[in-house]
């Protein structure tokens, strides 16, 4: 396994030409008007996503089916799998605290 280092900030006594420094927002977004962040909570949750991940969910895209996406129910935002029904949005990442 080999893996490309990113750095999210310039590390101390480095040459900054030596890294491209990621600009998280254009990674993870690429509908800024139609994107929102939420955080997922509860045990019964989608595959790969855990409590507390931050869900980046946009409003913009047509869900795909099986894929992951927010539905509310009785005022609540929900995550699932795609199965059709009208949808919140589609979550296009999770990101979650390694501890």
């Amino acid at each position: 396994m080999s893996a490309k280092i990113i750095p999210f900030k310039k590390p101390p006594a480095v040459d900054e030409s030596e890294y491209e420094l990621t600009d998280l927002n254009r990674m993870l977004i690429d509908n800024p008007g139609s994107t929102y962040g939420l955080t997922a909570s509860g045990t019964d949750l989608e595959p790969g996503i855990c409590d507390g991940d931050v869900l980046i969910v946009d409003r913009s895209l047509a869900p795909n089916f099986g894929g992951t996406v927010i539905i509310r129910r009785g005022g609540d935002f929900v995550v699932q799998a795609y199965s059709g029904g009208e949808v919140w949005g589609v979550v296009t990442y999770s990101i979650h605290e390694l501890k």
